[in-house]
């Protein structure tokens, strides 16, 4: 004799199975970002080219960490792509504002790109320009302070003469 509800709970049973599957695809998503953290983890390592990439598909994910944002910001760094290293670094800040190592990266960028300003601007500006003779002794009185001297003649004032 056959049993009519059989088939229904057989197909209740395949429900629940599949529904249970589905709820667990979020940790299914997380093991594959930590295998691909790996391999990016690896290729940066090695400095293989290949680190971009993977950094860029691991920052797409909703789980990528501030660590996969700094070291993304760290690959543009190293290609001078100076806007998107600062766009990382500053992603890696807003998911950890403690995270030292990027708030320096992105101050150095920031500085990069800044010199980078002011040189082009400098050579659009005519040969004798007071403004342009001012922004180059700011950029050798910070070149002096990073160098680690404590009153650099740089960045005193040149009309105040000293007695």
């Amino acid at each position: 004799m056959r049993c009519p509800n059989v088939p229904k709970a057989m197909l209740a049973a395949a429900l629940a199975l599949l529904l249970a599957g589905c709820a667990s695809l979020p940790v299914a998503s997380g093991a594959g970002s930590d295998r691909l953290r790996q391999r990016a983890e690896a290729a940066y390592a090695r400095d293989d080219p290949q680190a971009l990439a993977l950094y860029r598909r691991l920052t797409e994910r909703p789980d990528a960490r501030a660590e996969d944002w700094f070291r993304l910001g760290n690959l543009h760094a190293q290609r001078v792509q100076l806007e998107a290293a600062a766009a990382a670094y500053r992603e890696a800040l807003a998911r950890d504002p403690e995270l030292a190592q990027a708030q320096h990266n992105l101050g150095m960028t920031y500085l990069q790109l800044g010199v980078q300003a002011l040189l082009a601007a400098r050579r659009g500006l005519p040969d004798v320009d007071a403004q342009a003779a001012a922004s180059m002794r700011w950029l050798a009185c910070v070149m002096e302070l990073f160098m680690g001297y404590p009153d650099p003649v740089t960045c005193r004032d040149p009309e105040v003469r000293e007695p």
